[in-house]
């Protein structure tokens, strides 16, 4: 994904993985950008294709700053080879119950690390492949649903919200 300067930009109950590139493996963005229940993993910065020293490349890449980003109950760790976000001393990222592997920015106090515990990519009903969560996953019934999402990235017939609170990323368990 390459998001430019303009207008707010979001990415709402999406999966972004398997993508390989020199320095934005999953998603370049600039300006300010939202990303809500979504699953940012398994993105690889492409050896022999040269990341900008800035970035050292990443998953989620600021092409501009500043830039701001902000993140609600979602997933954004697990892209080997990468730092998850990167960014510069003049951009910023907040948000809530998300839980983020690496970041060149500072994180929101209430951010989960560590091993998000997701299944490979596979077609877990829906009309998209997700990523779904390994029992124990640090991420069950650890997100918020702040945009009242009716379904999770699946759509109909997958709730967004199932057990005691939403769980982190694209798809509810």
């Amino acid at each position: 994904i390459c998001i430019e300067h303009g207008d707010d930009s979001d990415i709402v109950d999406s999966t972004l993985s398997g993508n390989r590139a020199g320095d934005a493996s999953a998603a370049g963005l600039s300006g300010h950008v939202s990303i809500h229940n979504s699953t940012i993993a398994f993105n690889r910065v492409q050896a022999g294709i040269e990341a900008a020293a800035s970035t050292g490349g990443s998953a989620v890449t600021p092409w501009l700053s500043p830039f701001q980003l902000h993140i609600e109950s979602s997933i954004v760790a697990a892209n080997p080879n990468a730092i998850d976000i990167g960014g510069f001393a003049s951009d910023t990222l907040d948000g809530a119950d998300n839980l983020i592997g690496t970041s060149a920015l500072r994180l929101p106090a209430d951010t989960l690390r560590g091993d998000p515990g997701l299944r490979a990519l596979s077609w877990n009903g829906g009309p998209t492949p997700t990523h779904a969560l390994v029992a124990g996953s640090a991420a069950i019934d650890r997100g918020n649903n702040a945009l009242g999402l009716a379904y999770d990235q699946r759509d109909v017939g997958y709730p967004r919200v199932k057990g005691v609170r939403t769980d982190i990323g694209a798809y509810e368990r």
